[in-house]
């Protein structure tokens, strides 16, 4: 299967960040439809371990969502550099911090000795790798990079994290 990673030919940019970010909020909502299909099918699976996954998800479904609609508002551009540069840290780290919260609950429940239901925790770990694979998609490399993009040779980095550069850049000109 191929992603479309930008717009299709005829489509305005303008549009395709739109479709993009409605997508990606919308997401959200079937991934929550999908954990309650799931919880009726797979006994035990209605625990914090598959919510904590999917928080993380859901969280980072929303914030790049959020990304592209912004971009298409022209958010960032119109922000001054300093702002827009503690606004992507915290955003980089709040989406960080979201994916230690199903290991930290899966630990302290075994270091505990509390029960740990198959279900819950598989349930929330394959919604967690998906919020890791999120991750890694809008604030390290990109993962559905263009044919041009693979020849290149080298990763190309990822939305956010090249935002975030962007915005270190301006703020050190700036002094």
């Amino acid at each position: 299967m191929n992603m479309q990673t930008g717009p299709a030919p005829g489509q305005s940019i303008e549009r395709w960040l739109l479709l993009t970010g409605l997508l990606e909020i919308a997401n959200v909502g079937i991934f929550a439809m999908l954990w309650l299909t799931l919880n009726r099918i797979i006994p035990g699976a209605s625990d914090v371990l598959s919510l904590a996954g999917l928080f993380t998800t859901g969280l980072l479904l929303f914030v790049g969502g959020l990304y592209w609609l912004l971009k298409r508002a022209r958010f960032f551009e119109r922000m001054a550099p300093r702002p827009r540069l503690r606004l992507l840290q915290a955003v980089y780290a709040l989406t960080g911090l979201s994916l230690l919260v199903y290991p930290a609950l899966l630990a302290i429940r075994l270091l505990a000795g509390l029960p740990v239901e198959r279900g819950d925790a598989l349930l929330g770990a394959g919604l967690w790798l998906f919020g890791v694979g999120e991750f890694v998609h809008y604030f390290i490399v990109k993962i559905n990079m263009r044919p041009d993009e693979r020849r290149r040779g080298r990763p190309v980095p990822a939305r956010l994290r090249r935002e975030l550069e962007r915005a270190i850049r301006q703020v050190r000109q700036v002094g």
